[in-house]
């Protein structure tokens, strides 16, 4: 099994201690680096497997860093179709198929680009994303957040202390059960968020029958 790790230009404080738990068990990991965050992993002390963007925030010098600690450097004009977490999202894809991918710094949990973290979650309605969705997870230092087509899912309880579900599209009967606010089926023609609900003792259970859900486990910050 692969994963890749892909860490975002614009994340001003990605999790990078998280990097070694998450990777743990995996035969292959890839670490690719978007723009900027092709420099935090590199000082963070990993070797990249590939960096990829247009480079328009660093400076020659890092850059230089950047190209000699890459094993494949691809630097892509600043005017593009593609941001350049659509193109590490994409070249994630084609080096690892079937794997998971963790993705960190695309909330920008620690300020950042509204404007980004709203393509950054928009990235599941794309076609050529779309098979990916289940393993897409965007990982912060508080947060945990992936996605879910129709199905029927248990979430696991990892004792964090909100549990936020989120249908970013219509959703058709959608449940919650064996969380502190339970949900029976129900079905609502535009987005809906439902915030701040809670793990009890055991892992919730999570289901619907068309659409797709974000599930963020969250650490408030105080």
């Amino acid at each position: 099994m692969s994963v890749a790790v892909i860490i975002c230009g614009g994340a001003p404080a990605p999790a990078l201690e998280r990097i070694s738990n998450l990777v743990d068990g995996y035969e292959r990991v890839f670490f690719i680096g978007a723009d900027r965050g092709a420099l935090r992993l590199i000082r963070a002390g990993y070797t990249l497997d590939y960096a990829i963007g247009d480079f328009d925030s660093v400076t020659s010098s890092e850059l230089a860093i950047v190209q000699a600690n890459s094993q494949h450097f691809e630097q892509m004009p600043s005017e593009k179709d593609d941001t350049d977490m659509e193109l590490a999202i994409a070249l994630a894809f084609e080096q690892a198929p079937t794997g998971d991918y963790y993705v960190l710094g695309a909330l920008g949990e620690k300020g950042g680009r509204l404007d980004h973290l709203i393509s950054n979650l928009w990235l599941v309605h794309q076609p050529r994303f779309r098979s990916a969705i289940p393993r897409l997870h965007f990982i912060e230092k508080h947060s945990d957040t992936c996605f879910y087509t129709a199905g029927q899912y248990e979430i696991e309880n990892t004792h964090t202390q909100y549990l936020s579900i989120v249908a970013l599209t219509p959703v058709k009967e959608l449940a919650i059960h064996c969380a502190k606010y339970e949900l029976p089926a129900t079905s609502f023609q535009q987005p809906r968020a439902f915030i701040s609900n809670e793990f009890l003792d055991t892992d919730v259970k999570l289901s619907f029958t068309e659409g797709i859900v974000m599930v963020m486990r969250v650490n408030e910050v105080r």
